[in-house]
């Protein structure tokens, strides 16, 4: 016999059903984002940034140059008096120049350093959203297949009617039940009941009659025709006597 299961709601089922497209769109468009996300932000790290950076280096390398140039060319000029002029702002120029791109070559190695962390990260994301993904794509997919199926076996099954059976009584036997639908129930069993036995009437004494009394068959049947007189001469005799 195969298994039973006691469903009091069909509404639940489909509830049941309802919450799990729900969260199955929700953690799906969840995990879209993160993705999404992720990406831009590595692709933010590894191209943007890294190609902004490299400009930045050849800029200010080319700054660094020009400074150079300029504090070469003040020391090599003389004043009127023929003293060498000051190349005290030269000099600062050529600090500041260094120092920003001694920054941009900092930023573009952060890059390259944040550009594979950021990689690790997002590989070690998706191993540990792998069973999320699974879940959403193919086992809540499969739940609600299964729920679906559930529901049309049970609507199959509401819309069945009871097949109507005519009970035939044995010819042997008494006539078969009667089965009535009342209070006690849909399939009320009665019994057909006994016809009572007549019941014996009085008799007065003017209605009793005696009983005639009981005649041998052999004076009612008479002598048979055909039977001989066992002694005929003595009938004779009787007869003359009687005359």
């Amino acid at each position: 016999m195969g298994s039973e299961a006691r469903v009091d709601s069909i509404d639940a089922l489909k509830g049941l059903r309802a919450g799990v497209l729900k969260f199955m769109e929700a953690a799906d468009q969840a995990t879209l984002e993160a993705d999404a996300e992720i990406e831009r932000t590595l692709d933010w790290v590894r191209r943007e940034q890294t190609a902004y950076w490299r400009s930045q280096i050849r800029r200010r390398t080319e700054q660094v140059q020009l400074a150079r140039q300029d504090l070469s060319r003040k020391r090599m000029s003389f004043t009127a008096s023929g003293r060498p002029p000051s190349t005290v702002d030269e000099e600062k120029a050529l600090a500041a120049a260094l120092r920003r791109l001694e920054e941009a070559e900092n930023k573009a190695r952060a890059v390259k350093v944040w550009a594979r962390r950021l990689e690790k990260e997002r590989i070690a994301y998706k191993a540990s959203t792998g069973p999320l993904r699974t879940l959403i794509e193919g086992d809540l997919p499969k739940a609600v297949r299964e729920v679906d199926r559930m529901l049309d076996a049970l609507d199959a099954y509401l819309t069945l009617q009871p097949p109507v059976t005519e009970d035939v009584p044995d010819r042997a036997g008494p006539p078969p039940a009667r089965r009535e639908s009342s209070v006690f129930g849909p399939e009320a069993v009665f019994e057909p009941e006994p016809a009572p036995a007549p019941e014996a009437q009085p008799q007065s004494r003017g209605q009793r009659r005696r009983e005639p009394a009981e005649v041998p068959e052999a004076d009612q049947a008479g002598p048979s025709p055909g039977a001989a007189d066992p002694d005929p001469g003595r009938d004779h005799e009787s007869g003359n006597q009687r005359r």
